[in-house]
C-alpha cells in the first residue's frame, strides 16, 4: 500500500503475467531486453518512465499517466497501477 516496489524479472515471455498495485509508492520494474510480453499501465498522480523505446507513457487529462503498448509479439502480461507514485521500467 505505502512504499516502494522493486522487481526484477529475469525472464518475461509466453504464458507469464506480472501484476504489481500500488497506492502510494514507487514501483521499479526491471525487465530484460528480450522481454515478450503486451503492457498495460497506468499511474493518477505519478509519473511513468520507461527506457523502452517502444514503450512510452501518455498524459491523460486531466490527471493521469497511462502507458499500452508490446515488446516482442506480447505473448507475456505486465499490468501496473499506482495511484500515487511515480513507475519505472
Amino acid at each position: 500500500m505505502n512504499g516502494t516496489i522493486n522487481a526484477e524479472l529475469n525472464s518475461l515471455g509466453s504464458g507469464q503475467k506480472v501484476s504489481l498495485d500500488a497506492v502510494n509508492g514507487e514501483l521499479n520494474l526491471a525487465v530484460p531486453e528480450d522481454a515478450d510480453a503486451t503492457f498495460s499501465v497506468t499511474t493518477v498522480n505519478g509519473e511513468i518512465s520507461s527506457e523502452f523505446p517502444s514503450l512510452q507513457a501518455k498524459k491523460e487529462w486531466p490527471v493521469g499517466n497511462n502507458l499500452k503498448g508490446s515488446l516482442g509479439n506480447g505473448a507475456g502480461s505486465v499490468k501496473v497501477n499506482a495511484v500515487n507514485g511515480t513507475i519505472n521500467f
